[in-house]
């Protein structure tokens, strides 16, 4: 022991050797007795009824930690039934207050156990169940290696009072008034109707002065307002005027589509049957005959060189729009006979004049409650033969309308898919009036499958006229 121990500790024992007996259990216990501090047992006292169980320790290294004063055992239990972290534990030592402190570890030492044991058995059922699914599906997001990791947002210019965007709160022009143009809700340094400088136009280009419309608000729309921008294009057939269509690509995908019944030609057919006299009306401005609900414009605004705009009628663009405005005309037509319409196009038919005279007053004056407008240079009264729906209507029954045979034979060669299935579009709208149209058309039909493509030879623009000379010879069919 002394071998081991170091020089310091021989020179000790020499001192203590010399007034004690030289063995080693009296040795022993001299070194113990020198090394160790001495006990105040009014501190020790203190710090033993400071003295708490932690989380991580056990009922026997807590019991150890406070054993520094044998000589007080009823202190020693109150203060272990105290600072035990168990509360279970401290209720079943309080049931019996007999019980004995090796009685009280043992019941700790089980309890610990206990819990242990437990906390291992529900590891290894939630293990067993994340590892071993049953019936479970889950979709997982895909990751696109190719998107650059997100970048936290840019700060943005307000558009309406020109500081930086988002505020933190509402907007600083928000109900005052601009300095330039006297509007509400913008500053002068933002706005958009203030005068700019005229500048001359360029040579060949025809300046376009068109008058404000009614079926847009001029109102700049409040709260968050996400806009789309406009196409402003010539009418084909009315040169000096313009068509106003605002990009409605992006709002289409959060609009429910309406799903109404358009009447086809043989609906047509069945209820004109046997009719002689015919009349045909189109609406002014089509869409624009019905008002948009006033939370439903928000959605149609625009942005434009004066500002944002927004419809107050249904505009051309919107999905939904064909089916609506069908179904509305229908309803406004309804319970009259001899009335129908496709789309803004409206046919009035019967089989006598004075019939058709009181059926066209009941159209009218039914157009005329519900504030519909007719354009006039293309309405047509009073005919025994018509043009309407890409047929020719009379009182011997029904034909292909000229002007649809007209653009046959016409029709230059196609040179590209599209013009091909273009083409075939039109002989299909009189494919009633031809015979063989299947053969004749099976060479074209062919040029448009994915296998044949780009294959277009010269030897091909036979088939191609043999359409446009059977469409002429065959007869009208009759009723």
């Amino acid at each position: 022991m002394l071998h081991l121990a170091g020089e310091g500790i021989c020179e000790r024992a020499q001192s203590i050797q010399e007034a004690t007996p030289k063995t080693y259990e009296t040795l022993k216990t001299a070194l113990s007795d020198y090394f160790e501090p001495m006990v105040n047992p009014d501190y020790e006292l203190f710090m033993l009824r400071q003295a708490r169980q932690k989380p991580e320790e056990s009922v026997d290294e807590f019991y150890a930690s406070t054993c520094t004063l044998p000589d007080v055992p009823h202190e020693l239990r109150a203060q272990f039934i105290q600072g035990c972290a168990s509360n279970k534990l401290r209720e079943k030592i309080l049931q019996d207050s007999r019980r004995s402190m090796d009685d009280i570890l043992t019941l700790g030492r089980s309890k610990e156990l206990s819990r242990a044991r437990a906390s291992h058995m529900e590891a290894a059922l939630q293990t067993t169940i994340k590892t071993e699914p049953v019936n479970v599906v889950t979709k997982k997001k895909p990751i696109d290696k190719r998107d650059p990791p997100k970048q936290p947002p840019a700060r943005r210019t307000c558009h309406w009072c020109g500081g930086p965007y988002p505020h933190e709160g509402d907007c600083p022009a928000k109900g005052k008034t601009c300095a330039a143009c006297g509007r509400l809700n913008h500053f002068a340094r933002a706005c958009r109707s203030a005068p700019t400088k005229k500048t001359r136009p360029k040579s060949g280009v025809n300046t376009v002065h068109q008058p404000e419309s009614e079926d847009m608000d001029d109102d700049e729309p409040e709260g968050t307002v996400h806009t789309v921008y406009a196409v402003v294009t010539r009418k084909p057939k009315q040169p000096g005027e313009v068509r106003l269509r605002a990009d409605m690509r992006l709002p289409n995908t959060a609009i429910k589509r309406e799903q109404h019944l358009t009447p086809t030609t043989d609906d047509i057919l069945n209820d004109i049957n046997g009719s002689k006299w015919f009349s045909k009306m189109d609406l002014r401005s089509g869409y624009h005959q019905i008002q948009l609900a006033p939370e439903s414009r928000q959605i149609t605004t625009f942005s434009t060189h004066m500002g944002l705009r927004r419809y107050r009628r249904l505009n051309f663009g919107i999905s939904s729009a064909a089916e609506v405005f069908q179904d509305i005309i229908r309803g406004v037509l309804g319970g009259l006979e001899g009335a129908l319409n496709v789309s803004d196009d409206i046919l009035v038919h019967a089989q006598t004049l004075e019939e058709h005279l009181s059926r066209l007053q009941a159209v009218l004056q039914r157009l005329h409650e519900h504030g519909l407008t007719l354009h006039k240079e293309k309405c047509e009264f009073l005919w025994q033969e018509i043009s309407f729906f890409a047929y020719r209507f009379s009182k011997d029954g029904i034909g292909p309308d000229p002007a649809k045979v007209q653009d046959i034979k016409t029709a230059p060669a196609p040179t590209t898919v599209t013009g091909v299935r273009s083409f075939l579009g039109m002989v299909t709208c009189c494919s009633r009036f031809m015979k063989n149209v299947t053969s004749l058309t099976g060479p074209l039909r062919d040029l448009t499958k994915t296998a044949n493509q780009g294959t277009w030879v010269p030897n091909k623009k036979q088939h191609f006229r043999l359409p446009s000379r059977h469409s002429r010879k065959k007869r009208p069919y009759r009723t």
